[in-house]
């Protein structure tokens, strides 16, 4: 990979990396892996899509194919719901797949943001923003021809492993995973629940996805909207991913079952799915 001039600039004490000239940003591709251990699944539920958007001293984890049926959402539907642009609407009915969450960071207020948003309810959390205390330690290997180094922090209710290359010089990585000397290229917790792993990196010429996503999910028409703090917003949240009384009625709809693709005949979605939150339950009590 060629190698990118890079500047340091120092921010509320912390060290980031400002592209070289003729650069504004950067996009960097990851997969994401949750543990699923429902009993119909007990594996690991993928998203290749992931995509970290770093530009200047703010940054946005997101899902590309989210993205995509957002955008195109904007534009197939009016303000009232109905068809107004065929062809977006036809693009529209061709992405699958994507997770509806994304986290931002802004080291200028130091602040961070997240969002979950299962139409038609939109949950959004914030907090003040903190690295992770990472402890650099001494083992080294070569992870997709880059020198990484690894780390070890106690972050969020989870104790993390993550390693980082000086090779690219930005000082983000997925999710909240933030604060190292380097790009962070794998990362999971000591429990192997959720994974974390590089697949490339590209130049960004604006930031405009980040500005689009915060806008039309803060403006988006929905049945319940709760802007709170962040403790407030994952609790809420997983009430709505485990307790279906309550995700029925923010829903307006009966979300108990659903048809096996392959038989035709309806399964119980309670061994098909079991949420996982990145941020344990458990943290939050000890909050």
């Amino acid at each position: 990979m060629r190698r990118v001039l890079t500047i340091f600039v120092l921010v509320a004490g912390l060290v980031f990396a400002s592209p070289a000239v003729g650069q504004t940003g950067w996009r960097i591709g990851y997969i994401r892996q949750v543990y699923d251990p429902a009993p119909k699944v007990q594996g690991y539920r993928t998203q290749p899509d992931r995509v970290l958007d770093v530009f200047g001293d703010k940054a946005i984890f997101y899902s590309e194919k989210a993205f995509q049926r957002d955008s195109l959402s904007a534009i197939a539907f009016d303000e009232n719901g109905n068809i107004a642009d065929d062809k977006a609407y036809g693009e529209l009915l061709d992405i699958h797949g994507g997770g509806r969450d994304f986290t931002r960071i802004d080291l200028g207020s130091a602040k961070l943001y997240q969002y979950y948003c299962p139409v038609p309810c939109i949950f959004i959390g914030e907090s003040p923003l903190a690295a992770p205390k990472w402890e650099i330690t001494a083992e080294i290997k070569n992870i997709r021809e880059h020198p990484c180094k690894k780390a070890k922090a106690s972050f969020m209710g989870r104790e993390w492993e993550a390693w980082f290359t000086e090779d690219i010089s930005i000082n983000f990585g997925p999710w909240l995973l933030w604060g190292l000397p380097g790009l962070v290229i794998e990362a999971r917790d000591s429990k192997d629940e959720v994974r974390f792993k590089y697949q490339y990196i590209e130049p960004l010429g604006d930031n405009s996805r980040s500005n689009f996503l915060d806008n039309y999910w803060r403006t988006f028409k929905c049945r319940h909207r709760f802007v709170g703090s962040l403790k407030e917003c994952e609790q809420l949240y997983t009430k709505f991913q485990t307790d279906k009384e309550f995700q029925n009625k923010m829903t307006g709809t009966i979300m108990e079952w659903a048809v096996d693709s392959k038989t035709g005949e309806p399964v119980d979605l309670g061994g098909r799915y079991q949420y996982l939150p990145i941020i344990p339950q458990n943290y939050w009590n000890e909050e």
